[in-house]
């Protein structure tokens, strides 16, 4: 093995002095002729020439290093862009999630607050129920029209009926036409 290394690197020393004087190397399998004198070292500004490989093939493989050196640059950027990724990603989930449990919790709110209206509501339907109906039409009279429709439409029609008849008349026909379109807009069973 050492005496193939040697006669490689004899090989390599004769191929660069060939190169360096501008004469072509000889064929491998010719066997070299014994120099005269030992190689003169190679000037400190000649260029290395790999074993075998041409000027078109060296730059071929400058080239391909090139482009090596090129996709590595790409793929170490390419991973940092998906990582950069993979964070956002993963604060975008977060966001997500927190929006998706603030929905949750203002839905609950909501459902509560609704609740709570509805039982005001009631309570206020069984005080006008229970009142005489001309004293509740005149406070009626009063009241906001938005409220008056939703004490009015859970009213029993048997106390909503004198209620209606003692009320003032633009605000007996106004409050009238509402609940009928109102009635006529809910589904049946509904």
């Amino acid at each position: 093995m050492a005496a193939a290394a040697l006669a490689l690197a004899l090989r390599a020393g004769d191929v660069y002095q060939a190169v360096a004087q501008g004469v072509p190397p000889a064929p491998p399998g010719d066997a070299p002729a014994p120099p005269s004198e030992p190689p003169a070292p190679p000037p400190p500004d000649a260029p290395l020439l790999p074993l075998g490989f041409s000027q078109e093939e060296l730059a071929v493989l400058r080239d391909l290093s090139a482009r090596r050196q090129a996709l590595d640059g790409r793929e170490s950027q390419l991973a940092l862009r998906e990582g950069v990724l993979a964070a956002a990603e993963k604060r975008i989930e977060a966001k997500f999630a927190e929006l998706e449990a603030l929905k949750r919790e203002m839905e609950a709110l909501i459902r509560t607050y609704d609740k709570q209206e509805e039982a005001e509501i009631a309570s206020l339907v069984k005080i006008y129920e229970t009142m005489k109906p001309k004293d509740a039409a005149r406070i009626l009279d009063q009241v906001e029209f938005s409220v008056l429709i939703a004490l009015m439409e859970r009213m029993k029609e048997r106390a909503t009926a004198p209620i209606l008849a003692a009320m003032d008349e633009p605000i007996a026909r106004r409050l009238t036409a509402e609940l009928a379109r109102r009635r006529e807009l809910k589904p049946p069973g509904g």
